[in-house]
């Protein structure tokens, strides 16, 4: 545990910057920006498209995506769902594994009607878990499946690296 003496400690200010998009002098409001039309940042080949990139908002829609960058293409300001690598790589010897247990609890839960409601309850809920777990692995397969190009890896990066722009309430 470290001790901080009150003498050598201090209060003193700092500066903040904030880089908001602004249209016509004006600062863009998010009405505005779920408004833009919608384009892709990173061609199929995993190279970044050929466009002006201004700066990465976060600003979550529904069903849609939680991080965007804006681009720019031919003069029209586009937003782009930022493309995310996957939390963790696939690994088939998990995805087996769980595979393995879900077909248990469910032949389980098949015969648990005996055993009485909560018992059910429990397995059920069980079960629901496992399907949720084993559907993001397959979410996780089909990402990675996506991006072995390491261009792809290199263009999220550079995408990432961008400014985060503020957009108005």
């Amino acid at each position: 545990m470290t001790t901080v003496i009150a003498k050598d400690a201090s209060i003193t200010s700092l500066q903040v910057s904030i880089r908001a998009l602004v249209v016509s002098n004006k600062q863009m409001t998010l009405a505005v920006f779920r408004q833009l039309p919608i384009a892709r940042a990173i061609k199929d080949d995993g190279n970044l498209e050929d466009v002006a990139f201004w700066g990465r908002v976060l600003y979550p829609i529904k069903d849609e995506g939680d991080e965007w960058v804006i681009a720019e293409y031919a003069g029209i300001l586009y937003r782009c769902p930022m493309p995310r690598l996957p939390k963790r790589p696939f690994r088939e010897d998990e995805r087996s594994s769980l595979e393995r247990k879900l077909l248990i609890s469910r032949n389980t839960l098949e015969g648990a009607h005996e055993y009485g409601e909560s018992y059910v309850a429990k397995h059920a809920a069980d079960v629901l878990e496992m399907e949720r777990e084993l559907a993001f692995m397959r979410e996780d397969y089909d990402r990675w499946k996506n991006i072995e190009m390491p261009n792809t890896r290199t263009s999220i990066e550079k995408l990432s690296a961008l400014l985060q722009l503020f957009v108005a309430v």
